[in-house]
């Protein structure tokens, strides 16, 4: 097609030339010419008075091609003169020579953008950028089928302006973190429409989303009436692969850990667990936990910051389901799931042990009949370390000892036991003076209560000797 516009007084002439096979030289194009006028609107009425637009426009003379073959070259740039009727002073009609110059789309205005073969980049520090060449749209140019013309590249090369490359999202709003570039044979950066080959994307790996986006090339026509069309292709931009989070297998059980504060000694420090040293490998930053109230139903976040989790009478014995997430490069556009772990913050003091020092035994009626607790059992954390229960400098992670007899045993009214200080002292009494056995076991209940309120028990026992 072939189109032209100008103006004459307040009207502006829009006229189009289709195409039609065998194109010569001095051939009368009346036939496949189309006239259109845009006049104000305070002059319309007057202008046409009754009679139709097509009566008062009408085709005066023949495009003259340079030589006798119609092509694109000899016939963008050319002269032809219509007749245009107007409205003297006196309001007659006469005739008005105007002169449109034609010239050739670069792209058909009514077809779409030239669809270039998708491509695809996956996110990666040490692959910032990637080619797309134009070679599909530069062949579009040489095509038949764009309005049945021949080859169009001197026209492109000629008259485009403002040729520009850019990555669309849906909304056709610029992407983040991909600049584009057109780029020569040699991959060098050029504004020269003759040199440009390629497009060349650039992504930088903390900003750029994943997703589908569309790579668009664009141009201004510098003649045009209308908007050019270019050429569009899909781009694809995928995760980066995830890193390696690797458990320390002594600490899960599958999925499940159960996790223990670290500090041994203060009462009054807030005690707390990081997740991350329950992996052996994992990046150093760029992660975090997330609670998720819809998969812990009755409970609340044990969560203090990304990885931190709070160690206190709210939380311990709970099980936690924690998502663990990961944004590659520090990206805040990229999340990417990781794993899904149960954490249970248990209490160091709660799930400790009883060590037996030596056997504990008494004898009715001796001098020193009776023994102190701490002689026989020390108590010990999680870790085995000696909590020193029964001592002056007991460990503040205990609030609290206890030392009885255990419920129901039959020889409970052998012996006597008292506190001393922490520890506990035990003696025996009158009754065993007329015991018929020559010895009798006491069963003990020794009971540990931790500064969250949790209570462990152990058992112990001690002799009576007669």
């Amino acid at each position: 097609m072939y189109c032209g516009t100008v103006q004459y007084s307040n009207h502006i002439y829009r006229a189009e030339l289709t195409y039609v096979s065998g194109l010569e030289s001095g051939v009368d194009y009346k036939s496949c010419m189309n006239i259109k006028s845009t006049m104000t609107p305070e002059y319309s009425s007057d202008f046409l008075n009754g009679k139709k637009e097509s009566d008062l426009v009408y085709n005066n003379a023949t495009l003259t091609t340079v030589d006798n073959s119609a092509t694109t070259k000899n016939l963008s740039d050319r002269w032809v003169t219509f007749k245009v009727k107007m409205l003297d002073l006196a309001g007659n009609l006469y005739d008005q020579p105007i002169t449109v110059k034609f010239y050739t789309y670069i792209q058909n205005p009514t077809s779409k953008p030239v669809e270039m073969e998708a491509v695809s980049h996956k996110l990666d520090a040490s692959n910032k950028t990637m080619l797309k060449s134009l070679g599909e749209f530069f062949e579009s140019l040489k095509s038949k089928d764009n309005d049945n013309d021949n080859d169009k590249t001197a026209l492109w090369q000629k008259w485009a302006v403002n040729v520009k490359a850019e990555v669309l999202d849906e909304n056709g709003m610029p992407v983040n973190g991909i600049k584009a570039e057109l780029v020569d044979k040699d991959e060098k950066v050029t504004t020269d429409n003759k040199a440009m080959k390629s497009i060349q994307l650039t992504f930088d790996e903390t900003q750029c989303p994943a997703g589908k986006f569309t790579l668009k090339f664009s141009y201004d026509d510098s003649r045009s009436y209308d908007d050019a069309i270019g050429a569009e292709a899909q781009l694809t931009i995928t995760n980066p692969a995830l890193p390696a989070f690797t458990h320390i297998p002594a600490l899960f059980d599958g999925n499940k850990l159960e996790v223990y504060g670290l500090d041994y000694n203060s009462a009054s420090a807030a005690l707390t667990y990081a997740l991350s040293k329950a992996y052996a490998k994992m990046p150093t930053s760029g992660y975090w936990f997330k609670f998720d109230p819809t998969k812990n139903k009755d409970l609340t976040s044990p969560l203090d910051g990304d990885e931190t989790v709070k160690i206190n009478s709210t939380t311990i014995g709970h099980a936690y389901s924690l998502d663990l997430y990961y944004r590659p490069y520090g990206n805040a556009s990229v999340t990417l799931f990781v794993e899904t772990i149960v954490v249970t913050p248990r209490s160091t003091v709660q799930d400790g042990s009883i060590k037996a020092l030596k056997a504990l035994s008494i004898k009715h009626g001796v001098t020193g009949n009776s023994v102190n607790i701490s002689t026989g059992y020390s108590v010990l954390d999680y870790y085995t370390k000696d909590l020193k229960a029964f001592a002056a400098d007991r460990n503040d992670r205990i609030a609290a000892v206890s030392v009885k007899v255990a419920d129901n045993d039959p020889n409970a009214k052998l012996i006597n036991i008292t506190s001393n200080g922490n520890d506990f002292n035990i003696a025996t009494t009158d009754n065993a003076a007329v015991m018929v056995a020559a010895k009798a076991d006491v069963a003990l209940k020794i009971s540990v209560t931790d500064r969250f309120g949790k209570v462990k028990s152990y058992d112990a026992v001690i002799t009576v000797n007669k």
